[in-house]
């Protein structure tokens, strides 16, 4: 226990349960459960400042339109069809867990070469983030910034230097280093690894900004996720893990109270982007549990490669903007709702299915992991193709009973 406590503050560690208040939890759970003061004050930041973003959401008309009433001229790719919602709601939702996140994290943290660039790329994606809700930033634009903070992050002390290999051993990723320092922090890039972090934080970003297609469905799978990696952090020892997510996990759920269907604010793109992108640098800073890491998001990352190379084939795009350009209906969660199934019946199955696997991952280690992992991508990846057809299948029925119904087909030879 003292180990996840170093490199904490005091003001942190004087918000703890002390053992004396749970005397009857042995010291092997008790770790866990000294962290829930911290649930309680970031769930209750979050249940208090949500409506209150929404109101400001609603005074500067950052708002998701339904259906057709969807005001696309702003983004020209936006799809009308994913925004299945019936109302008028306001969006900046992330804003009620980030900001209390940003400001924790210094008094609870202190400062670090870890944790400044962290935050200086945080506020990136918050401003990027609440133009893209103000705005309808187009899709270069947002990718753009996501590489730009990608960028920084990788350039940071955090680097991929090796790969573990399952069966003994590890890649080495560092064929080359550069190094200096700059504003009293400092700054390292490994080549090719550094490469890798790049491209993995923006899949993740990108891979769980997708899964917000549906009230809750995003704050469901995060709250998976965020809680399987407070497990993995208080395991290690590693207190920056363990502190962000415990806070990301009481924020999140303090906003899902508004976020389950019918939504009255949606979390939009200050938390979807961010939300994914905290948790692949939480990966980085663990130690490089990538693996881990992809089975824990297992779910929206084959989910966003199966979409991916679907509308690749589909539209044949010239290059990776215009691929990142399209916007249709190709999601899970979108084929899910197909097959008439309720939002939060699909918050059930998806954030179950994240839940199983993300404990498979903290459970196992070694050759066991690589395994499960391919098992994992298989069988899901079997599961969506299945869920596609399936979904294909029915709207092809459905269009067939609804032409047979028309009133011209009594018309018709």
């Amino acid at each position: 226990m003292n180990g996840i406590l170093e490199g904490t503050t005091l003001l942190l560690k004087s918000l703890l349960l002390k053992p004396d208040m749970l005397p009857n939890v042995p010291e092997v759970y008790f770790k866990y459960f000294q962290f829930l003061p911290v649930l309680g004050i970031f769930f209750l930041l979050s249940l208090i400042l949500t409506p209150l973003v929404g109101r400001l959401a609603l005074k500067l008309k950052a708002v998701y339109f339904p259906g057709k009433a969807r005001k696309a001229e702003k983004n020209p790719y936006d799809n009308a069809e994913k925004h299945i919602h019936k109302d008028i709601t306001p969006a900046l939702g992330g804003i009620a867990v980030i900001i209390p996140l940003l400001l924790a994290l210094p008094l609870f943290l202190g400062s670090s070469n870890i944790l400044t660039p962290f935050l200086i790329v945080c506020l990136l994606l918050l401003v990027s983030g609440f133009l893209d809700d103000t705005y309808n930033l187009l899709p270069s634009i947002q990718l753009a910034t996501q590489l730009i903070a990608s960028i920084i992050i990788a350039a940071s002390v955090i680097d991929l230097s090796y790969i573990n290999n399952p069966f003994g051993g590890s890649l080495d990723l560092n064929w080359w280093q550069w190094s200096t320092s700059f504003l009293n922090i400092a700054w390292r890039f490994v080549f090719p690894g550094d490469l890798l972090i790049i491209a993995w934080i923006v899949l993740c970003t990108n891979a769980t900004k997708w899964v917000g297609g549906i009230g809750g469905l995003l704050e469901g799978n995060m709250i998976v996720a965020y809680l399987l990696l407070f497990i993995l952090g208080i395991r290690t020892g590693n207190s920056f893990l363990v502190v962000v997510s415990i806070v990301m996990i009481g924020g999140i759920a303090g906003s899902m109270i508004y976020n389950l269907p019918p939504a009255k604010i949606f979390t939009g793109s200050t938390g979807k982007t961010m939300y994914g992108f905290i948790i692949a640098v939480l990966s980085l800073v663990n130690g490089a549990k990538v693996a881990t890491t992809i089975m824990i998001l297992a779910l929206p990352l084959i989910d966003a490669i199966y979409v991916l190379v679907s509308r690749y084939i589909k539209y044949r795009p010239k290059n990776l903007i215009e691929l990142m350009r399209i916007n249709d209906t190709s999601h899970l969660h979108h084929q899910l709702y197909s097959m008439n199934l309720s939002p939060l019946q699909i918050l059930l199955i998806e954030a179950s299915i994240s839940m199983l696997f993300g404990l498979i991952a903290v459970l196992t280690t070694g050759a066991y992991k690589f395994f499960i992992l391919l098992f994992t991508i298989f069988l899901l990846l079997v599961g969506i193709i299945y869920i596609n057809q399936k979904a294909r299948i029915k709207k092809e029925e459905a269009l067939k009973k609804s032409k047979a119904q028309s009133p011209e087909s009594k018309y018709s030879y």
